[in-house]
């Protein structure tokens, strides 16, 4: 057991990912949103997203691609917003995938064979289940289903084909449902109604797209399992008596064989169970103390399992395998005070990097083959409504982090830039606000082709006069792509801009999306230097709710942007431009 960092402040509902070298990666709500992995060896700890809050009952979820680049669903508790993070271009880049109401709970996340995302969440203002997905290019939006309270604990699995399957809890009658769009629609289908069922679900879907998904029958306090591999649904306990059931994740092999993980409640255990030969068989993982709440599963390539959970009486995140034959458990972080959903994926290395606040910006990773935790700056600074941090690894294996911090010579909050791209840890201030300085938000990175960094972020300001106050925002824009920092307001207007997203194209050029908030109307804004020039322009206007959190993609060339939205009936749109 193995002691990563006594000051951190993680959670609990981890999501975990192994890589092709079995290696771990999971997703986790600390201060805010963190992953780590143990890709070099020692757990590695890389903030993701910081203005995400402390993630109180939200969930997190994580994939992989082909190269080990992660891929993050996530829900904002201080916007309230569902959100997406990768690091497929080398630092993290989080964008807001949907902010009409209180959206983003119990999201889970699916990619595709074209490295898109596919993403189902519950609708918690309507009570809908909703599902999102930038296959096109840029985020599209749909209700999946509307009847009810709908959409709680669901989960998400995709057929070689691209369709998608869903598992979700229908709160109103108290009943396990399944959704497909396999047929082009969505068609909607009762699972289980035997009792007040369907917590806490899990899908998997099969190469003859036949659908599998574990579940709490919460009536019974069982752990159950259904299947329509026969062509109808037949239902199996695998758990009881007592309390079992709760935080099942659930991952399966070419052959049809389950792994299971989950919790039981009546004796604070981490238990684990699969079906070898048809038949379930059940063992304790973890038994000390409170654990296993929150608990998320994945298998390497010999089919060993990685579990992440939550230890309650230590308010820990832990982690467990069975690669040497007997489960192992390790202390991946201590001190938590946030029991929520984490997610996890692994790298090619299988090797863990984290970011977080404790105390100041601080770094952990395990890639010396035990945990290493560093303070990159004790001047950082975690504001849970405004703080984020944004996180990038170079094509040398660099760190590159840009946060919300705190600018030592004039002690105002500023944007802060970090990297140990020369061997040790350099920081620097990339901009601050003048004197009456309220705050900085909406940090977003990405670096290019030469390793450089381009940073788009909101500056807020005020100026009393006659001891009345005047406020207003920059949407700004920097790089150190010259060697220094270079930095250009690209709007200003009242106090109302917000929440940018930055991307890069193959030839450098910066595309940035933003809200403002203009005489009634909520517009989306978009910004790119392509032409060699700063150009503006709206990609939307709506009344009202339009523009709230936007996300932006490029294709490689930069000849289509494609910007998601929302509208003020609650469905999310799309903009497309040159």
């Amino acid at each position: 057991m193995t002691n990563i960092d006594q000051n951190t402040s993680t959670s609990a509902s981890p999501a975990i990912a192994v890589d092709t070298l079995n290696k771990a990666y999971i997703s986790y709500y600390g201060v805010g949103l963190s992953v780590i992995t143990n890709a070099s060896g020692a757990w590695v700890s890389t903030p993701v997203d910081f203005s995400a809050g402390m993630g109180y009952g939200a969930n997190t979820s994580i994939v992989l691609d082909n190269l080990n680049k992660a891929y993050v669903s996530y829900y904002n508790t201080s916007s309230q917003n569902l959100m997406y993070a990768t690091n497929a271009i080398g630092a993290w880049v989080p964008a807001t995938v949907y902010s009409t109401g209180d959206v983003g709970l119990y999201s889970a996340i699916a990619l595709d064979s074209a490295k898109k995302a596919r993403i189902c969440y519950y609708d918690n203002t309507n009570g809908n289940l909703r599902y999102a997905t930038n296959a096109t290019g840029s985020w599209v939006n749909s209700d999946v289903d509307t009847t009810g309270d709908v959409g709680m604990y669901c989960s998400i699995g995709l057929s070689s084909g691209g369709n998608v399957y869903l598992s979700y809890y229908d709160y109103t009658n108290g009943n396990l449902k399944y959704a497909t769009n396999a047929s082009g629609s969505w068609v909607r289908t009762n699972v289980d109604t035997t009792a007040d069922t369907g917590l806490f679900s899990s899908i998997k879907v099969d190469g003859s797209n036949r659908a599998h998904i574990s579940y709490q029958d919460y009536t019974n306090g069982a752990l159950k399992y259904a299947t329509n591999a026969s062509g109808s649904w037949a239902r199996t306990t695998v758990d009881s008596p007592g309390d079992v059931g709760p935080y099942s994740s659930v991952a399966m092999i070419s052959t049809g064989r389950l792994y299971i993980s989950y919790y039981d409640s009546t004796n604070g255990n981490l238990k684990y169970a699969t079906n070898p030969s048809g038949v379930w068989s059940r063992s304790n993982v973890a038994t000390a103390g409170d654990v296993g709440s929150y608990s998320a599963i994945a298998l390497d390539s010999a089919n060993k399992a990685y579990i992440s959970y939550y230890d309650a009486d230590n308010a820990s995140l832990r982690y467990a395998t069975n690669l040497s034959g007997p489960w192992v458990t390790q202390l991946v972080d201590s001190n938590s005070v946030v029991p929520c959903g984490t997610s996890i994926a692994m790298d090619s290395a299988n090797k863990a990097h984290i970011s977080y606040f404790a105390n100041g910006l601080k770094y952990a990773t395990n890639a010396t083959g035990s945990w290493v935790t560093t303070t990159v700056d004790l001047a950082g600074w975690a504001i849970w409504e405004t703080g984020n941090s944004s996180i990038a690894v170079d094509s040398a294996d660099k760190v590159h982090i840009c946060y919300t911090g705190n600018e030592p010579r004039y002690d105002k909050p500023a944007v802060r830039y970090a990297t140990n791209a020369s061997g040790s840890w350099v920081k620097s201030t990339v901009d601050y606000g003048m004197t009456g300085y309220l705050g900085v938000q909406g940090v977003s990175l990405a670096l290019d082709g030469s390793n450089r960094a381009h940073v788009g972020y909101v500056v807020h300001n005020v100026y009393y006069f006659w001891f009345l106050p005047i406020s207003w925002s920059d949407v700004r824009y920097a790089t150190n792509s010259t060697g220094s920092w270079r930095r250009r307001i690209l709007e200003r207007g009242d106090d109302n801009l917000a929440d940018t997203s930055i991307a890069l194209d193959d030839a450098g050029s910066a595309h940035m999306s933003y809200r403002r908030f203009s005489s009634s109307r909520l517009q989306l804004r978009y910004a790119t230097n392509k032409s060699g020039s700063w150009v503006l322009a709206n990609a939307s206007t709506r009344v009202p709710g339009c523009g709230g959190s936007s996300s932006i993609a490029v294709n490689g060339a930069g000849d289509t942007v494609r910007v998601g939205h929302h509208g003020s009936d609650g469905t999310l749109l799309v903009s497309t431009g040159p």
